[in-house]
């Protein structure tokens, strides 16, 4: 159905466009952005191996249909030789494209609600067109490349979920078409697929893989950067010839999108009072991993000194949610995420946001600038730790305990990173950056209530440590102040 909606929408704007030719020869060539918006349709999986509580092993398989809508912004770049136009473009979407089945496992046993749900994704792609139509206005075009999107996952069988970037491939087909010297319009079909992976684990060693294909169309506008190109310049024999040089220096405010890994290694301990090294407390290794999209806004001030090199000053601030949870046991005889009368322990965590304040130096080669960049980093860090001991205690306890705590911690690093920066117009930048931030160590210590409440009498609880790392890469626009950067040369 919605490659028959593609179809017919390409061929009216085709059809328009050919009624409609402007008066003057169009160009193709150059740099642009854009912004779009579309809907999408398509399928998602989960499936496990099962997992077993109390000896009974419940298969977790979900198969639905996902749909919903996206928006987002476009850059590239198009090279024309004749009628043919050969381009590169990258896009990045916020997307809520969302499926759920009510009847996930074993309908007959423990039918269980799961769904997955997209909700960022980016192309970066190749595109091969004709310019057709008169005055060759109209484009249509053939494309293909790489994709990733950020997936969600959830099973209801023990409330699991998790998310993860994942790669893919996309191919389709589109039609543009100029209605101004600089804008033009687009009608675009895509095929994405991000395969089938692993993104969260129900319980400890059980894996949920979740696979996500969907047919998308969008609609956008694009604005080429270059100007159109002027009538031939009158040739004065006497004048000396000037050469256009190219200034970093301003202030400058931009945005950016991308995404986040969250990593660095965790201990968790279920701690008590027992004679037994082995009951007082039963540490636990885990993983502090966790992925999402972001997003930020930054500004900064560049001076471009000795010709070529350039330093600089920039703060940022972005939002995001990497996020992670997993349950554990409180002893050696409890099992994670199922409280079989010794109760089970649950931490979930989640970073929202971070910003950077940073210093930038800087080796400019006309339009392009490589840079190196570093400074400190500040985030907040929520965390929830709580046990589940309702039927019979907490490991040595024998009193019904169901004990939730909440942290907020506040805490600062450093950060360090790359990027390269290239001029597109006069006022205009975009560049791609990597960043690296380290905030150490955070610990959290959730004591049940009463303190005592586990036998023999003395605190006991759960405590969890990890390392908070983040590693970002984005892309970004930035407007620079003042005059237009590029100024005549001096002679």
């Amino acid at each position: 159905m919605i490659r028959h909606t593609a179809a017919s929408l390409a061929g009216a704007v085709l059809l328009a466009a050919t009624m409609a030719a402007p008066a003057k020869a169009q160009s193709w060539n150059g740099a642009y952005g854009g912004v779009s918006a579309g809907y999408g349709t398509g399928h998602s999986d989960q499936r496990d191996n099962g997992v077993v509580l109390q000896n009974v092993e419940i298969v977790g398989d979900g198969h639905y249909a996902v749909n919903g809508g996206f928006a987002g912004l476009t850059l590239g770049y198009n090279w024309q030789s004749g009628p043919l136009v050969f381009g590169i473009e990258g896009d990045y979407s916020f997307a809520n494209i969302y499926g759920s089945s009510s009847v996930c496992g074993v309908p007959a046993l423990f039918a269980h609600p799961c769904s997955t749900q997209l909700d960022a994704f980016g192309t970066l792609r190749g595109r091969v067109g004709y310019a057709m139509g008169a005055n060759g206005w109209v484009l249509p075009y053939l494309t293909g490349g790489a994709a990733v999107g950020h997936l969600r996952g959830y099973d209801g069988l023990i409330g699991a979920e998790g998310s993860a970037f994942r790669p893919g491939w996309t191919a389709g087909v589109g039609i543009e078409a100029k209605f101004a010297p600089q804008w033009s319009a687009k009608l675009e079909y895509l095929h994405v697929d991000l395969g089938s992976a692993a993104i969260f684990e129900i319980i400890p060693g059980t894996p949920e893989r979740v696979s996500f294909r969907a047919d998308m169309v969008r609609a956008g506008i694009n604005y080429a950067f270059a100007a159109p190109a002027p009538p031939p310049a009158r040739i004065y024999t006497k004048a000396p010839a000037v050469a256009a040089v190219v200034s970093w220096t301003g202030f400058y405010v931009g945005a950016d999108l991308g995404g986040v890994v969250q990593g660095g290694n965790g201990q968790s301990n279920f701690f008590q009072v027992d004679p037994n090294p082995l009951f007082a407390n039963l540490r636990q290794n885990q993983l502090a991993n966790g992925t999402s999209f972001l997003a930020a806004v930054h500004a900064g001030y560049n001076w471009q000194f000795a010709r070529n090199f350039v330093a600089g000053v920039e703060a940022d601030g972005q939002w995001m949610k990497p996020r992670y949870a997993f349950c554990r046991q409180t002893d050696m005889f409890s099992v994670p995420c199922f409280d079989n009368s010794f109760g089970y322990s649950y931490v979930n965590s989640e970073t929202r946001s971070m910003a950077t304040v940073r210093g930038r130096l800087g080796v400019a080669f006309d339009r392009w600038m490589l840079y190196g960049t570093g400074g400190a980093a500040f985030t907040t860090v929520d965390t929830t730790l709580a046990t589940d001991c309702r039927v019979a205690g907490c490991a040595n306890s024998t009193g019904a305990n169901f004990t939730v705590a909440k942290f907020s911690n506040a805490v600062t690093g450093w950060v360090a990173g790359a990027g390269v920066e290239w001029m597109l117009a006069s006022n205009w930048l975009v560049r791609g950056e990597y960043l690296h931030a380290d905030f150490g160590t955070v610990t959290n210590t959730l004591l049940l209530n009463p303190a005592t409440q586990c036998l023999p009498a003395g605190a006991c609880g759960l405590s969890w440590s990890r390392q908070v790392k983040e590693d970002i890469v984005r892309f970004g626009v930035s407007y620079k102040f003042g005059a237009p950067s590029v100024v005549a040369a001096k002679y």
